[in-house]
């Protein structure tokens, strides 16, 4: 007696696969199949011949490896993902940032400020806010703050990175540039898969150092006992924006994941008017755990490790003049290169 379909369903659901391929020839040959005909188990004679039947209700077995997917944009939304792709732990992610953020605006100024005889001759005097003869200057201001009542200390790492614009230059293109920028379903970049000599590595660091800040965040609070006692939302939002200012205009760019549906979404806001005229400026910001502030588990605590990497990363630039403030609790370090 053949079965019913109820009874076959049964039959698949308890059936261990490895012997699924034995009772499809077993019931092959109560059909009239002989034993030495093609099996869709076993063949891939339909590969070249003809449109294989439907499979929907067939288990196909298949030799090598198995192939899981994950959807792309994790990549700049998760810890492993970030990683991954960057080879570069989430604990340096802050001293990432230090190299991204400046390289940024060194290969701009390459770009609308080369180097000539002229800025070679006047490599002068020039202030935090452009003025002067010089005409290629990048400034760093780095702040370490503590967030209030947190019991597991976990700091906010902020960077804002200046460089000069005397000739007030047009940047990014005004809000459409932004919104073209944070597009997580396109590249935009001056630099990736350009043949450029260019200094920053990624092509697409500000759309990245966004899921970084939520990536980090999530990964502190998911850490968190007392969070793991309560029964919150786990797709929490890491609230603090990306901040350009340019051409007279401030913008700040959030940017949220729904982990659920793995999809980002850009608010960009305008903020007002600003007095970046003659400069540019991009600030951000990233959370960072008291292992990396304090050094609890590190031997450079993050604070000596972002300015040993500064005095290091300016060694190489040609004809700019650098300047840096740092700040975390009662230390200081404020330097301007004569």
């Amino acid at each position: 007696m053949q079965n019913t379909d109820h009874e076959q369903s049964i039959d698949k659901i308890s059936t261990p696969p490895e012997l699924q391929c034995k009772n499809s020839k077993l019931r092959q040959s109560h059909r009239g199949v002989q034993q030495n005909e093609s099996d869709i188990y076993m063949s891939n004679q339909y590969k070249n011949s003809r449109t294989p039947p439907p499979t929907a209700n067939v288990l196909i077995r298949r030799k090598g490896p198995v192939a899981t997917s994950t959807k792309q944009i994790a990549g700049y939304f998760t810890v492993s993902g970030i990683e991954n792709e960057l080879s570069i732990p989430e604990h340096d992610w802050p001293c990432f940032a230090l190299k991204e953020l400046p390289d940024n605006a060194y290969d701009w100024l390459n770009d609308h400020y080369p180097v000539n005889t002229n800025t070679r001759k006047h490599r002068c005097s020039i202030n935090y806010c452009g003025t002067g003869t010089g005409k290629r200057y990048i400034a760093t201001r780095i702040q370490i703050d503590k967030i209030p009542n947190d019991p597991d200390l976990t700091r906010i790492f902020r960077i804002a990175v200046r460089n000069s614009n005397t000739d007030q230059i047009e940047v990014f293109g005004g809000r459409k540039g932004l919104e073209l920028i944070f597009d997580y379903t396109q590249w935009l970049s001056t630099k990736r898969n350009q043949h450029r000599m260019t200094t920053g590595s990624l092509g697409d660091y500000l759309k990245r150092h966004a899921g970084m800040g939520y990536a980090s965040w999530n990964n502190i609070v998911h850490s968190n006992m007392n969070y793991k006692n309560n029964d919150c939302d786990d797709n929490i939002q890491w609230e603090e924006p990306l901040i350009f200012r340019f051409n007279g205009n401030e913008y700040r760019v959030f940017v949220y994941y729904d982990r659920y549906k793995g999809l980002p979404e850009s608010v960009i806001k305008y903020a007002g008017k600003s007095d970046a005229i003659d400069y540019t400026e991009v600030e951000c910001a990233l959370p960072v755990s008291r292992i990396n502030c304090n050094g609890n588990n590190d031997a450079v605590p993050l604070f000596d490790k972002l300015y040993k990497y500064y005095t290091w990363y300016k060694i190489p630039k040609v004809d700019i003049k650098f300047s840096l403030d740092m700040r975390y609790d009662i230390r200081h370090i404020s330097e301007e290169d004569a």
